[in-house]
């Protein structure tokens, strides 16, 4: 019964189709259009996004798409946050007995910035594990220039917290990296 009825659904939307002819040079004239090389990608702020901007808002004019009436045009702007790496970060823990451990972006490691931290492209410290909140009240002394890995299950308890003293402190610790599973951590550089 379940094959029949999508046997009938299949049919109607073929039959549906087939009363608007597409053509597939049509629908890829503004996809190749917008994936040409004078377009750089179209990263938000580029000069390669407005010119694909301005490339929609044609096509928009040449189809006669009207805008809202509460806009002036086809633009409305918004903040899109873009995050630019020249080259991937990297990232080592020096152990105690002098042993460096790299860590490898995207493999072992994911980039993120929260308020007030930035992506270095460059880190390479001791590490300090936080266990408890308790040793965030010396946070400036104990963790300053040193990586400091933030067990997930610390770090869920107590996020707001540990943030904001990390913030707020005066003396910053080289990096973060949440999690300390290899496999789910994520790294925040800091502002230093």
């Amino acid at each position: 019964m379940k094959n029949r009825e999508r046997f009938v659904c299949i049919m109607l939307l073929v039959l549906i189709i087939g009363q608007f002819p597409v053509f597939a040079t049509e629908i890829m004239k503004p996809v190749e259009e917008l994936s040409a090389p004078n377009y750089c990608g179209r990263l938000s702020g580029t000069e390669g996004n407005k010119l694909a901007e301005e490339y929609n808002a044609e096509q928009f004019r040449e189809i006669g798409l009207t805008f809202l009436e509460r806009y002036e045009d086809y633009f409305q702007e918004f903040v899109q946050p873009v995050r630019l790496m020249n080259q991937p970060p990297k990232m080592s823990i020096i152990e105690d007995t002098g042993e460096v451990i790299a860590f490898l972006y995207l493999k072992d490691f994911v980039a993120s910035v929260g308020p007030g931290m930035i992506i270095d492209a460059e880190t390479e410290a001791k590490g300090i594990v936080l266990k408890d909140i308790s040793q965030l009240k010396t946070i400036s002394e104990t963790v300053a220039d040193k990586i400091l890995l933030i067990p997930a299950d610390v770090f869920k308890k107590n996020q707001g917290y540990i943030m904001k003293s990390i913030i707020n402190a005066n003396k910053k610790p080289a990096g973060i990296i949440l999690g300390m599973n290899r496999k789910e951590s994520s790294l925040f550089f800091m502002r230093r």
